[in-house]
Formats: C-alpha cells, structure tokens, sequence
C-alpha cells in the first residue's frame, strides 16, 4: 500500500511521531497532506516533544485551547529563527513572552546560600532543593506536586524525565550530621 492511499488518520498519527523536518516535507507534496500537516492536535504534539527534549519551555497547557495552529507553528518559527527582537529591522526592546508569578510559602526563612531553584525540561515543573528537603512544584499553578524531607543534609541530588515528563527519577545524596 502507498502512503497517500493511507487513511487520514493513519497518516495522521505517522505524522505524530516525525519530527518537525519530516511534517513539513510531507506537507509540501499535495494540498491533502498539507491539510493533514497544518491540524492543530498534531502541532501540540510536535511541541510537547520539542519541550520534553528540552528545545522549548511550554505555557500552561490551557493556553493551548486559545492559540491557533498558525499561533503554534510560530513558537517553532522563533525556536529556529530566535525571537522577532533578534531582527535588525525590530525597533521596540525584548519584553517577556510569559511570566508566572506564583505564591511561594516557605516554612523556615530562606538563606540564599542553602536552597536553589531548578526548572525543569519542558517548564511544566521546578524543583526547590534547600538543606533538607526537595520539593517538586506545578509550574502552571504553584501546587507541590511530591516532596521529599530528609532528617540529614540534601548535599546533592540529580533527576532524569522520562515517559515525555510524566515520569522523573530522581537521585539524593547527603550526609549524617553524626560524627563516629
């Protein structure tokens, strides 16, 4: 069987596990693969991808709701040209794309030099570390997703993603407070 003789959706959900490269050439060999290649759950796939790996940091789910295909291919568009401020041509200063403001309540006072911030790939996670404790928050909505406190010092920890971000390992390493 050819490929174009492949029912939509089948094509589809090939299409789905391209790369960005891949969905692009498709779409330049007839008007019905182009259709297929501009559907928008397909370019929310691409971009899931692109954030698991690293490439983008995503908004909040829900703004995918709101954006249209063409809103999606541009956040590929800036991934591969840089933001529109990095033109020669571009007049007014960079100014953020998305800020997320949250409310922080942290139970014992901060000392910068004990506790750090990491965004994790993607940006639907960041994990605060400090001396006994790490604790993994929502991006989108602030929520303590899993924590972890240890009656020792957290020296050093280390994570890997997997199962496209729904899934992460994470590894600790600290010392006893304790002399033998």
């Amino acid at each position: 069987m050819l490929f174009h003789d492949l029912n939509e959706d089948v094509v589809a959900e090939i299409l789905s596990s391209c790369d960005v490269h891949t969905v692009l050439c498709v779409s330049r060999v007839n008007k019905h693969f182009r259709a297929i290649a501009l559907e928008k759950q397909l370019w929310m796939l691409l971009l899931r991808r692109l954030a698991f790996q690293g490439f983008i940091d995503l908004a909040p789910e829900e703004t995918f709701v709101t954006q249209t295909t063409s809103d999606l291919i541009d956040e590929v568009k800036c991934l591969i040209f840089g933001p529109k401020t990095w033109s020669p041509t571009w007049s007014s200063p960079p100014i953020p794309k998305r800020q997320i403001i949250l409310p922080f309540k942290h139970e014992r006072p901060l000392e910068s030099r004990t506790h750090s911030i990491t965004l994790l790939p993607g940006g639907r996670h960041f994990v605060f570390h400090d001396q006994a404790s790490l604790r993994f928050f929502d991006a989108a909505t602030g929520r303590v997703v899993c924590s972890y406190q240890h009656p020792a010092s957290i020296q050093f920890w280390s994570y890997a993603m997997s199962g496209g971000g729904d899934e992460t390992f994470v590894a600790m390493a600290g010392a006893l407070n304790q002399c033998v």
